[in-house]
């Protein structure tokens, strides 16, 4: 357990020596799956807190799912939808690094990514559950939230740290692709990109 939470911290602040680091360890697949788990754990938790509170969705979602009871479904989908995100991506920043030269291995992409996903996404992870236990609490409503986020302060703030978190996965997953694949920054940054947008858009298509 030590070990993984020095990765975690080390994903923070050193992330292309962790990376290094966690290559050479022979219990990186454990870890990499591990990290997923534990984000995909604590968002499951997450949606469920908001569908506890009676909280709808604030973007018109693409499946057939009434608005009011989305997150309740969303509880038993969003693990296998943010697993399965993961799986395309990693196979995308794969196919990408073999293109531009690389010769690392699947398996060790998958394992960079399962922390350069799952760092990130704890951004936004506090944010959703700060304000579904707000809800749950009745500190304040939904409607009063969506008042207060759509503009002055509060607005910039949603806005900066889901941007932050964007700039984030852009840059570890071009950190991972640089690593396994020994690419240079020039050529790891194609397949960082695509492979964060693949793992997005999926998001984009179930989560809300």
């Amino acid at each position: 357990m030590k070990a993984f939470v020095s990765y975690i911290g080390g994903t923070i602040t050193r992330p292309r020596n962790t990376f290094v680091r966690l290559l050479a360890d022979s219990r990186r697949y454990r870890y990499g799956l591990i990290s997923m788990l534990a984000i995909v754990t604590l968002y499951t938790l997450a949606i469920l807190l908001l569908e506890l509170a009676d909280a709808d969705i604030t973007i018109p979602a693409w499946l057939a799912i009434p608005a009011e009871n989305y997150y309740f479904w969303e509880v038993f989908f969003i693990a296998p939808v943010m697993i399965l995100a993961w799986i395309l991506a990693a196979g995308v920043v794969q196919v990408l690094g073999r293109c531009f030269g690389g010769d690392g291995e699947y398996e060790d992409v998958f394992t960079l990514l399962g922390f350069g996903i799952a760092v990130p996404t704890y951004t936004t992870l506090i944010a959703d559950w700060a304000t579904a236990l707000l809800f749950l609490s009745g500190a304040i409503s939904q409607t009063k939230w969506l008042q207060l986020t759509s503009h002055g302060f509060w607005q910039v703030f949603v806005l900066g740290y889901l941007g932050a978190q964007l700039i984030w996965l852009i840059a570890l997953f071009c950190i991972a692709a640089a690593t396994v694949h020994k690419l240079r920054w020039r050529r790891a940054a194609f397949p960082g990109i695509v492979g964060v947008l693949v793992y997005q858009i999926t998001l984009l298509v179930f989560i809300r």
